[in-house]
């Protein structure tokens, strides 16, 4: 590892900065990453190089298990490596901090146009905002924005600045400096983390965004398209459930529509107790009849997709008086815990929780939810949606033809991590009530 010198014009804040702190770098490869760290070590700016002491242990073992893990391309690269902050301005007033951070990512991206990298690592929440397109910057319900959407999805971006533009590949991580200074629960992400890296080897696992809903969402209107329908689902190797209810109780709770998908490409409605149903209720008993049926054996699949199937199966039980479910289930995200269960350890650095649909959509690299029309955050109040609505089908049917793809990219990752177990499904045993 060797040093170099990077100095950037900080003199209008009149404060002590870590342009004497030297930058390390490697050129072993024609490819080039430049990771942003969001704090600057202490233990840098009292020898004046980054990554001297026990972040660089840290960053080196990542890079080295990740190539191990998931190096599909040379493993060597070159890179070098920044902090996102030039200074302290921890205590100043938020318009110093505000001001501060816009010349922090101003340094940022004078760098990448210099250094001109394949790859930027941003490290941390403020390096991710200095790097990331505005528009990924996605607020939640209480306004705060969603940086766990984007960890380890690679995002394309043209960086400008003073008359330089380079275009690159953003690849977002956690901070280290959380790792290093946590109480032990952070430590359980470092396989995560690695997981991130591994855009930067070749690595990634993605669904077609172009593929989900590509023959659009089919709204079963008539009992004779639901007969139909159910006896294409019957002959399918897996088919994707969901459900859409009164409310999110799971025990008192009213059976409003199905959702089922066969491929990642078409999402088919059914509508059950809906407001806008078309069916008299002698048919709404027949379907619930069909489906009690189907649930219970009368059918050739091997298996049945779900997204939190516990809740869709106590819905089914009340609904249809289904006494057990034959087929195996792949609950995507109990197969997302199986891959790795630590997940929930975001909560201690990000303050956001990993398993939910929306979420691991977007870590799958599919953005629908965040730009649908009718979106998650209507869902509580789907009793009163009208389903003459393309929006309000294609959200249903989005809600089994995404899960689709997520699982056949959790088989890929299984069988890349040597998880024979997920071959026919997460879950091979039969449940009854």
């Amino acid at each position: 590892m060797k040093y170099t010198s990077y100095e950037y014009d900080l003199g209008r804040f009149n404060i002590d900065n870590y342009n004497y702190v030297k930058l390390p770098y490697e050129a072993s490869g024609k490819i080039k990453v430049l990771f942003v760290l969001d704090h600057m070590p202490k233990e840098d700016m009292e020898c004046g190089r980054l990554l001297s002491g026990v972040t660089g242990d840290l960053l080196n073992s990542l890079i080295s298990h990740t190539k191990r893990m998931y190096a599909k391309q040379a493993s060597s690269f070159s890179w070098l490596a920044c902090t996102f902050n030039a200074f302290k301005s921890y205590g100043k007033s938020a318009e110093f901090r505000a001001t501060a951070e816009a010349a922090f990512a101003d340094r940022v991206h004078n760098l990448i146009c210099k250094y001109q990298p394949d790859y930027v690592v941003p490290f941390g929440a403020s390096a991710m905002r200095a790097v990331l397109p505005a528009k990924k910057l996605v607020e939640n319900e209480h306004g705060r924005v969603r940086y766990s959407y984007w960890l380890g999805v690679p995002i394309r971006r043209r960086i400008k600045f003073g008359g330089m533009e380079h275009s690159t590949t953003i690849v977002s991580n956690i901070s280290l400096n959380d790792i290093i200074q946590g109480d032990g629960g952070e430590a359980s992400l470092l396989g995560y983390m690695c997981k991130c890296l591994a855009p930067i080897f070749g690595k990634t696992y993605l669904v077609d965004s172009e593929e989900i809903l590509a023959d659009g969402a089919t709204f079963i209107d008539t009992f004779k398209k639901f007969e139909r329908l159910m006896d294409t689902l019957a002959e399918k190797e897996y088919i994707a459930v969901d459900t859409e209810t009164k409310n999110l109780n799971k025990v008192t709770n009213q059976l409003l529509t199905v959702q089922f998908a066969y491929s990642q490409r078409r999402g088919f409605v059914v509508p059950m107790s809906h407001k806008d149903s078309p069916f008299r209720p002698n048919e709404v008993t027949m379907m619930q009849q069909r489906l009690k049926e189907y649930f219970e054996g009368a059918n050739n699949n091997k298996y049945h997709v779900y997204t939190n199937a516990k809740f869709d199966l106590t819905q089914f039980r009340s609904a249809c008086n289904v006494e057990y479910f034959a087929n195996p289930l792949w609950d995507i995200l109990g197969g997302e815990f199986t891959l790795d269960e630590n997940l929930k350890s975001l909560d201690l650095v990000l303050g956001e929780y990993y398993y939910s649909l929306g979420n691991l959509a977007v870590q799958y690299g599919y953005e629908g939810y965040l730009t649908a029309d009718f979106s998650k955050q209507h869902r509580a109040n789907f009793s009163s949606a009208d389903l003459n609505d393309p929006a309000v089908i294609n959200y249903c049917a989005m809600d089994t033809c995404v899960p689709i793809a997520i699982h056949q990219q959790q088989k890929l990752r299984a069988k890349d991590q040597g998880y024979v177990g997920f071959k026919n499904g997460a879950y091979g045993c039969r449940t009854r009530c």
